[in-house]
């Protein structure tokens, strides 16, 4: 969505949309499928610029890491950014960023974009592991039997000969 700031100097704005963004646009190859995004949304006008209030919902399909099974995760978030008219300040060389920085947007031109302020956090509620249970056991080594559901038919873990030397002198100092 597209907002005219001008429009909302005197009174809040509020809106409800439904996005819809392609995979590819996310770039997160953990993420299998993205439903639509609802969107709502008020945007409030302040002595200094506005303040944005997003909430949003969907629901998105995911690959657990350990036992590679598809799950799918219910994901609702609120942002709540200031935003402000004009150009980002540019900082010459290092800059430290301060608690200020993180919660805000500059806009220029006077029209706030809502749709890349969504993708951005969607991106970012897209677990880096994603597993289906915190205490997922994943599958065997050895035989490959998903450990959540099948036991595993195999005699015990095959020992690592590399670790051979180390089992050898724990058993010594035992």
């Amino acid at each position: 969505m597209q907002i005219h700031l001008e429009k909302v100097r005197d009174q809040p704005f509020r809106w409800q949309e439904d996005l819809v963004f392609p995979l590819s646009d996310l770039d997160r190859p953990e993420l299998l499928s993205l439903s639509t995004v609802e969107v709502q949304g008020k945007l409030s006008p302040l002595e200094q610029g506005f303040y944005l209030d997003l909430g949003f919902s969907y629901r998105q399909k995911l690959q657990c890491d350990r036992c590679l099974e598809d799950y799918e995760v219910p994901v609702e978030e609120r942002l709540e950014l200031m935003v402000v008219e004009g150009r980002a300040p540019d900082y010459d060389g290092e800059h430290h960023l301060q608690a200020e920085d993180l919660g805000g947007v500059y806009v220029e031109g006077g029209v706030l974009r809502t749709d890349p302020l969504v993708l951005e956090q969607v991106q970012i509620a897209v677990p880096m592991k994603p597993l289906c249970r915190d205490d997922c056991p994943g599958l065997c080594p050895s035989c490959g039997a998903d450990l959540k559901s099948d036991a595993c038919s195999c005699a015990g873990a095959a020992t690592d000969s590399r670790w051979g030397a180390l089992a050898a002198l724990r058993d010594r100092l035992s």
